[in-house]
């Protein structure tokens, strides 16, 4: 193993959110505890600065992601990690992000590495066409899909591209 992916859970980290389900913000990060799942997703995040700190001890690549916007950026330890890794930021409509019979979905994401062929994701948005919003649900095979479920999943595309800029990186030759 030479690389690890590490896809932290985004949704109680999600500027989404609304009314009493937000419990975070950009100066309380942490939330105010009140929800269990804002007390896992801490403890998520807390286990994934450990991972990181680990894997960069044993000298291996790591990356997260999450979207751009998303609070866990700011948590504490993570914060730390990015002022002196990569940032990469994309919008994933650049790599075919799509919802199904109703067109692309910017879905602007960050990528923390200490791998460098990543920055060969960087892609911002040029398209002239209305994006679809990642708000409410739409019907995929007969059944009501969340948008913003359903735009987790990474497009083929930008998983080739990954896949190529890791491989680069882990053989140059």
């Amino acid at each position: 193993v030479q690389y690890i992916h590490l896809g932290t859970p985004c949704s109680s980290f999600s500027m989404a959110l609304r009314g009493a389900a937000r419990t975070r913000s950009k100066s309380n990060p942490l939330g105010d505890l009140s929800w269990g799942r804002d007390i896992t997703a801490n403890t998520l995040v807390r286990n994934s600065v450990r991972i990181i700190r680990y894997l960069e001890r044993m000298g291996l690549y790591w990356s997260l992601e999450n979207p751009l916007s998303s609070l866990i950026w700011t948590f504490p330890g993570l914060d730390a990690l990015r002022a002196s890794r990569f940032f990469v930021r994309f919008d994933q409509c650049c790599f075919g992000a799509a919802i199904p019979g109703e067109g692309l979905c910017r879905k602007s994401t960050a990528i923390l590495t200490n791998m460098p062929s990543l920055l060969g994701l960087r892609r911002r948005c040029v398209c002239v066409e209305e994006h679809v919003h990642l708000k409410g649900s739409f019907k995929h095979h007969g059944r009501w899909t969340s948008r913003t479920r359903f735009a987790g999943r990474y497009p083929a595309r930008l998983g080739r591209q990954w896949a190529a800029l890791v491989r680069l990186q882990l053989q140059p030759d």
